[in-house]
């Protein structure tokens, strides 16, 4: 399946799956040298934590630690999704005339319960990108009781946007406690307010996917 230029593969012999995507070379050198920055700066942020903690307190030492687990989780992201294609083209080459395998695996058939209490099924799969990583994906059903249609993320689809807002609100945080309440300038609160409120937007994505999910359950 085709999603942001990437391809879904899966082996019909064994149920093994891979993802291979344009240019494997090229983006295996960008998921290296990002990953390899991002597992880097995740390690200074785990060394100044304990300086933090001496320094300023056990507030400051927290967030870097939060910081340095979300920057560790995306290096490692960068490694996997941007370099691992690469590697998968390495192990699973084409080939050449191969014959059409007889087709044991493939996607499962998806219904949800509409809210007339019908049965739904998947009527299309959307898979979201964000800076070349997978976001997630939301499958649209359509209810062919009473024409209803509806789209529900999955799992994956809530963590990312869930792990951003982390992200930006944890940064909030120990931005605002580098200085005093009474030192804070205008543009000091500006910087707080939008990454207070890109949180925010963050979070309403994830309550209202998850509210989809409860509402829609599988059938």
């Amino acid at each position: 399946m085709p999603h942001g230029g990437r391809t879904d593969h899966q082996c019909q012999a064994c149920g093994a799956q891979f993802t291979l995507r344009p240019w494997p070379l090229l983006w295996f050198g960008v998921g290296m040298l990002g990953g390899a920055a991002l597992l880097g700066s995740a390690s200074l942020l785990v060394i100044g934590a304990p300086i933090a903690l001496m320094v300023q307190g056990a507030a400051e030492a927290f967030v870097l630690l939060v910081l340095s687990f979300v920057s560790a989780s995306a290096g490692l992201g960068y490694l996997w999704y941007l370099a691992g294609p690469q590697v998968h083209a390495w192990r699973n080459p084409v080939v050449p005339g191969a014959a059409k395998p007889e087709i044991r695996f493939g996607t499962p058939e998806v219904h949800r319960r509409c809210v007339c209490g019908a049965s739904a099924p998947r009527v299309r799969q959307t898979a979201y990108m964000i800076v070349q990583m997978p976001g997630g994906r939301s499958d649209t059903h359509q209810c062919p009781h009473c024409g209803h249609a509806f789209t529900v993320p999955n799992g994956w689809a809530l963590v990312t946007p869930a792990a951003m807002g982390l992200f930006l609100w944890c940064t909030a945080v120990f931005l605002a406690l580098l200085l005093p309440f009474r030192a804070l300038r205008a543009d000091h609160f500006f910087v707080l307010g939008i990454l207070g409120l890109g949180g925010l937007g963050a979070a309403l994505l994830v309550a209202i996917g998850a509210a989809m999910r409860r509402r829609h359950p599988t059938t």
